[in-house]
């Protein structure tokens, strides 16, 4: 990893005599311009969309809640921020050996934490980022409201047609149609895509590489233009749902009662989780994780935007993060969440945004010399 990919270049510790960085207001006031400066298109996104969610709840008179994940958001980047210090700690410490471990501790926090630019580049987005999450869930709750489900039909069929007169969730059956294959699916399908999702975030926003703001865009317009736009835009409830938007003939009714089968032996956490979505779009309330929509997918969206967020690291990293990603298309369309074309459309959809703003934005040394070598 170099070190322009870190989160925070690494520091030798703190030096005897070092100053803390930032004395005085001057510094701190120049450096917070300058941070509002390098990120105002990304505050400016941010703000206008919390903006415009909560004026698109008001015209249709549904609540949208700005503080819905204030609290579980601010506990872990507590959490995280934690973890990282307590990381940084032990590695100075067991590298340095200090005669006076705290008092060296002390120093270095000074000098490495609360050094301006440092300190308050991931602010804006620390600030605006539960705001923003809270408000997705808002608008997602409203998606049939503004555009009732009438997708689902044509994705199906489409689904059937591009993939030689099959259901794809039917080649996978032979493969996956046991219950310890369907709970182990299950089990990494949703939870741990929640903390890669998190973990990311929280990467991007401390991270020294120059591709940050890149990265911050793609995965705010993401949310933004595939998660609420193209939803909208190609209103579906997704195969689990099937049967409750289009008449006739269902054609995952055998997939949904296999995975019912699997679920009256012991609970199936992804059955447990398409109900409280259904109690909650049959109740209109508006809580954690609201809202239905299959087009596009945003689980293979932000599996997308982890393989170019690591595709410069080891190798094997950018490998795993590839077989993460097929992982959750196989997933998504095995337990019903999606038709496979709906992954198909959250991966192009996040590589033509980040294609987009690698044209708009200023190119920078790290990106030449990559595209020389």
């Amino acid at each position: 990893m170099s070190e322009a990919q870190v989160p925070y270049p690494a520091t030798e510790g703190p030096k005897a005599g070092r100053a803390a960085p930032g004395v005085g207001l001057a510094p701190w006031i120049a450096a917070g311009l300058e941070v509002m400066r390098r990120q105002a298109w990304l505050i400016a996104i941010m703000l206008g969309y919390i903006a415009f969610g909560m004026a698109l709840g008001r015209w249709y008179g549904l609540d949208v809640n700005p503080a819905l994940y204030g609290g579980s958001m601010l506990w872990l980047y507590l959490v995280f921020a934690a973890i990282a210090l307590t990381a940084r700690s032990v590695s100075l410490l067991r590298t340095h050996k200090p005669a006076v471990p705290l008092a060296f501790l002390a120093a270095d926090f000074r000098t490495f934490y609360l050094a301006p630019h440092r300190f308050l580049t991931p602010l804006p987005v620390l600030i605006l980022m539960p705001s923003f999450h809270s408000v997705f869930s808002s608008i997602k709750r409203l998606i049939p409201h503004i555009s009732p489900f009438s997708w689902d039909r044509d994705f199906s069929d489409l689904d059937r047609l591009i993939h030689g007169g099959t259901y794809p969730w039917e080649y996978l059956q032979p493969f996956l149609g046991s219950s310890f294959a369907t709970r182990l699916v299950s089990e990494f399908y949703t939870a741990p895509w929640l903390v890669m999702v998190i973990l990311m975030q929280f990467w991007l926003t401390f991270t020294a590489s120059p591709e940050r703001q890149r990265l911050l865009l793609t995965y705010v317009l993401t949310w933004i233009v595939l998660g609420n736009g193209a939803a909208i835009a190609f209103s579906s409830a997704g195969p689990v749902y099937y049967e409750h938007f289009v008449a006739g003939a269902n054609p995952y009714g055998v997939l949904m009662a296999f995975l019912t089968s699997i679920g009256e032996q012991a609970p199936l956490s992804a059955l447990t989780t398409q109900d409280y979505l259904w109690s909650l779009y049959m109740t209109g309330n508006l809580a954690p994780g609201a809202g239905i929509s299959a087009m596009p997918s945003l689980h293979l969206s932000m599996g997308t935007l982890l393989v170019l967020a690591v595709r410069r690291l080891d190798r094997r990293v950018l490998a795993l993060a590839l077989v993460y990603l097929a992982f959750l298309e196989i997933g998504s369309v095995h337990l019903g969440w999606h038709y496979a074309i709906d992954g198909y459309a959250g991966i192009a959809g996040t590589l033509a945004l980040w294609w987009a703003l690698g044209r708009i934005l200023p190119s920078n040394k790290f990106t030449r010399e990559q595209r020389a070598g």
